[in-house]
């Protein structure tokens, strides 16, 4: 089951884990975690407050939900580097980065 507690604990041990370790990012406690249950979007992550919201209708299993949280993360990194620039959220700065957080963790490039 996803909580907003899971959640943290998930960033929290997602930090530990490279490439996101030499990030920097901040700790969980300077983020907004947020749980939902409608729309279609997987997850949102919002720069003004930092909000990663996670949405449990669409996670069945453990590495799904790693994966978007995991994604998130990454819109979190590029905000903070001002590497978000642009119409296209998932631009180049983010398929650089992406394809890292994919070959480090094991997640599929083409779903992520």
């Amino acid at each position: 089951m996803i909580t907003t507690e899971t959640v943290e604990s998930a960033y929290e041990f997602l930090r530990t884990l490279s490439p996101m370790k030499g990030w920097k990012l901040p700790h969980a406690d300077e983020i907004e975690f947020k749980v939902v249950s409608r729309g279609t979007d997987f997850g949102v992550y919002t720069a003004y407050p930092h909000r990663i919201t996670i949405n449990t209708k669409r996670h069945g299993h453990l590495h799904t939900f790693l994966a978007t949280l995991s994604h998130e993360m990454l819109h979190l990194h590029l905000s903070l580097k001002n590497l978000d620039a642009g119409q296209d959220p998932h631009g180049e700065a983010f398929q650089k980065h992406a394809a890292r957080v994919c070959r480090a963790l094991g997640f599929d490039p083409k779903a992520f």
